[in-house]
Formats: structure tokens, C-alpha cells, sequence
């Protein structure tokens, strides 16, 4: 069956006009968020593409800032179904889904950096400096996305990390693996 163009016209979303609503609806500190969380994760992006070596975190830091204005949106959303009496179980469940990200990172950026399977990424990296041109490495940061999976001695772990070197700065992704009778070791790198 050929779609016409009335058809197209019939089920077209107006964008620019819910665009307008969507940011009516919004309060002032809901746009401040998602203005800064846009400016973050814009300059997270252009510092990697035009090599500027420095506050490499923003694109992760704008990443939680527009989980917080959507959050920030919701409970707008919220407020305002409330004055008209109307169902807000949608934006309550967005709310509750966005909470429990933002905790599970917070778990992860505590935890991981207290593991063999962190050190063992850390070791590699700095043993390997050279290989990937980062000169003397001044620190590491840890993004807070992969994981860790252990079943007794044995386990998997995704790490990804920003290698702060004297020379340039890196994003590894690192996939590490321990078996009973090894030590962490790492199984997959990507580069970013």
C-alpha cells in the first residue's frame, strides 16, 4: 500500500508547535538545566574532536545534567496535571526510572574505583602509555557506565576510564576478565 502525501499530512507530529508547548511548560531552572547540560556536553564532544586537553568529565557531567532537567521536566508535568486533576503515573514512573540511573552510577563511580579489576585497568593503561601517546600520566577519571559481574573467584568487568596524559588525553573502554586461577586481565580496548 503507496503512502500519499495526504495520508503523511494526516499523521505528521507538528514538532515546532509541541517543541513550543513542551517549552512553555518548562520553569526557569528546568531550562537553565538543559541549557547547561547542552553546553557541557557540547564542549565534551569538541574538546575530544579538536584535542583541547582539558575537563574532559563535561560530556559525562552534561549527560547527568539532562538526566536531571528531564527529571526536573516530569515533576513540572506533574504540577501541572495536578492543577487539572489529571493521571500522572507516566511521569512519576519517568521520575522513579531516572532516580534509580542516577543512583546506580553513583554505586558504580563508588565502588568500582575500589577494585582489583579499576587497578588492573589503571596498570595497563600506565604500562602502556607510550603505545597510545599519552606522555607521563597526570590522573584518571572513571565514567560511570559499563559494569561488573562476579560468581566466586571468577568475573567480568566493563571500565571505562579517561587517561590524563602530559601529552594527550584518551577515553578507554576496557573489557577485563578473571577466571579462578588468573588474575584480571584485560580482554577488549576501545579507544575514544
Amino acid at each position: 500500500m503507496a503512502i500519499s502525501e495526504k495520508n503523511l499530512q494526516h499523521f505528521a507530529i507538528p514538532v515546532k508547535d509541541n517543541l513550543k508547548k513542551i517549552v512553555e511548560s518548562c520553569s526557569t531552572t528546568t531550562k537553565r538545566i538543559f541549557i547547561a547540560g547542552f553546553i557541557f556536553l557540547a564542549y565534551g564532544y569538541l574538546c575530544r574532536l579538536i584535542h583541547i586537553y582539558f575537563f574532559w568529565e563535561t560530556k559525562t557531567i552534561g549527560w547527568e545534567l539532562l538526566l536531571i532537567a528531564g527529571m526536573s521536566y516530569l515533576s513540572n508535568k506533574i504540577n501541572s496535571k495536578k492543577q487539572t486533576k489529571k493521571d500522572s503515573l507516566p511521569e512519576k514512573v519517568g521520575i522513579g526510572f531516572i532516580i534509580f540511573l542516577l543512583l546506580v552510577q553513583i554505586i558504580f563511580l563508588i565502588y568500582i574505583p575500589r577494585t582489583v579489576a579499576y587497578d588492573a585497568a589503571k596498570k595497563y593503561i600506565i604500562a602502556n602509555k607510550d603505545k597510545y601517546d599519552l606522555g607521563d600520566i597526570q590522573g584518571f577519571s572513571l565514567v560511570p557506565i559499563g559494569g561488573m559481574a562476579m560468581a566466586g573467584e571468577a568475573g567480568d568487568a566493563d571500565i571505562t576510564l579517561i587517561a590524563k596524559g602530559s601529552d594527550r588525553y584518551k577515553e578507554f573502554n576496557l573489557h577485563l576478565s578473571k577466571n579462578i586461577t588468573t588474575d584480571w586481565q584485560i580482554q577488549i580496548i576501545n579507544i575514544f
